[in-house]
């Protein structure tokens, strides 16, 4: 009973272990293959904060709306109308705050 339950863990272990080695390969695979797809963008994002990052991003989401083929103007579409509600709610906060 002893020698049994010393090798199930050992055998799941050693399961786990060619498992994690099989997703680190994976995993370093898609870093070399972002790595030289994001170094242009990179240098494009050096100095960037707040609202500028913000609509980095967002080109972001449209160039991945691209490669899957998706409509990237809805994103646009998307993006313009969210601001146009945020203003609009912002100004009627402002109208009720001076009543």
């Amino acid at each position: 009973m002893r020698s049994e339950a010393g090798i199930l863990p050992q055998a799941m272990a050693e399961r786990r272990r060619i498992r994690r080695s099989y997703r680190a390969q994976r995993a370093a695979r898609r870093r070399t293959f972002r790595s030289t797809r994001n170094t242009e963008r990179r240098s494009l994002n050096v100095v960037r904060h707040g609202k500028d990052r913000q609509l980095d991003a967002h080109v972001t989401v449209i160039r991945r709306a691209k490669k899957r083929h998706a409509k990237p103007g809805l994103a646009m579409l998307n993006k313009s109308i969210c601001s146009h509600m945020h203003s609009l709610t912002c100004l009627v906060m402002a109208c009720m705050r001076a009543q």
